[in-house]
């Protein structure tokens, strides 16, 4: 069964991989993704909340891809992290149904539904909050069924470490941190 799950999130996280790279925008797109780009570039701040770690990111992608424009290499970290979060949801639904052609029609659904996958193919931020989310209720979900106390501990550091990286980036993600917080706490 540990073979076939890992096989099927491997599967979700290449073929994700396979149709956002081959439908990722070429040059620049609209919206933030200009002003994200130039700070990533330039290693500035961007509007608040100034996104850090998406720019720290972003700066290592564009300094190690040796291809492309700046505006090309951020949508490839995009394509990359919706793969990773389609990925992550796999994982869960896998954990959750144990039922490997459920969690690939629902991942197909999610990560090729319009928004995810036009933020998935794009240089924004939302591609990397949609995979600290996936992580963070991944690991909520063990949590969630953990019985020992040990392990239990170790999974409430990895949600405050995941936490931590989820609030550096986008300011939605802290409605899921504070509820997260609430029930760890009970």
């Amino acid at each position: 069964w540990y073979q076939r799950r890992v096989r099927g999130i491997g599967f979700i996280f290449i073929f994700s991989m396979f149709i956002y790279l081959s439908t990722v925008y070429p040059s620049l797109p609209g919206g933030d993704s200009g002003e994200l780009m130039v700070t990533a570039k330039e290693f500035g701040v961007a509007h608040p909340p100034g996104y850090p770690l998406f720019t720290i990111l972003a700066k290592l992608v564009i300094t190690a891809l040796p291809y492309g424009s700046t505006a090309f290499r951020v949508n490839i970290l995009s394509c990359v992290l919706g793969s990773i979060t389609n990925a992550l949801l796999g994982a869960c639904l896998l954990k959750a149904t144990k039922n490997v052609t459920v969690a690939l029609i629902i991942c197909a659904m999610t990560g090729f539904s319009r928004f995810f996958w036009i933020w998935h193919i794009t240089g924004e931020v939302f591609s990397l909050n949609n995979a600290l989310v996936m992580a963070l209720l991944l690991v909520m979900y063990d949590f969630c069924l953990e019985e020992d106390t040990e392990r239990k501990l170790k999974l409430t550091y990895t949600l405050a470490v995941l936490s931590g990286f989820a609030l550096t980036n986008q300011h939605t993600a802290s409605l899921l941190v504070l509820v997260m917080i609430c029930f760890v706490l009970s």
